[in-house]
């Protein structure tokens, strides 16, 4: 089985999260997708909106019509912080036979190299990433060969329409007060306006 694993705060989820999650689906023949929310991410402490199970909740209902999509919340409850090094690693002893998949988009790439026990990550999966601008395909593909190089990484760029999105344009609209048509699925705007989330907090640049 060849699963891809898309991590992220996702606070909330979105349109562009979907696109990415769609077209990793499609280009990478995976035969499915497991949603993996942090925690608590390292580089978000202090800063998430949202609460775990309200993410998590929003998830559920963007995936729901997909039915190759799943969710795990794994980092949830698995104490300290969410390191994606640790989750491959749980995963991939969970079910030694499975070709795991790690999504990301090209400006993590970038500086994949920095995170926790990158030679982990490498090793327990194979790195696909959404190209998408301002990255060029040569900029993406030099990064790649570094990598190929240092850590023997298996590394797949697929193509990738990006929507143009973010979590923090998402918050920002609703503390103004405006619809998020076509920011997020319809049931995660309802989610969001039933829960009163994202009505005053200070955004960040989370993509």
């Amino acid at each position: 089985m060849r699963l891809g694993v898309f991590g992220g705060s996702f606070d909330p989820v979105h349109c562009g999260h979907l696109a990415m999650a769609c077209a990793a689906l499609r280009e990478l023949e995976l035969d499915g997708i497991l949603w993996m929310p942090a925690g608590r991410p390292p580089h978000k402490i202090g800063k998430q909106q949202a609460s775990n199970e309200d993410r998590l909740a929003m998830l559920a209902l963007a995936i729901d019509p997909e039915p190759a999509f799943s969710l795990s919340r794994l980092e949830f409850d698995r104490a300290g912080l969410s390191y994606t090094a640790l989750t491959l690693t749980q995963l991939k002893e969970e079910d030694p036979e499975r070709e795991l998949y790690f999504l990301v988009g090209a400006d993590s790439l970038d500086y994949l190299d920095k995170w926790y026990h990158p030679e982990i990550i490498f090793e327990k999966a194979v790195i696909a990433v959404a190209a998408r601008r301002p990255f060029s395909e040569e900029q993406m593909e030099e990064k790649a060969d570094d990598l190929r190089l240092r850590f023997g990484a298996d590394i797949r760029i697929f193509p990738f329409d990006p929507v143009d999105v973010s979590s923090t344009q998402i918050r920002e609209a609703v503390q103004a007060g405006e619809p998020l048509t076509g920011l997020v699925p319809d049931a995660v705007e309802l989610y969001i306006r039933i829960h009163g989330l994202y009505r005053d907090t200070e955004t960040d640049d989370e993509e």
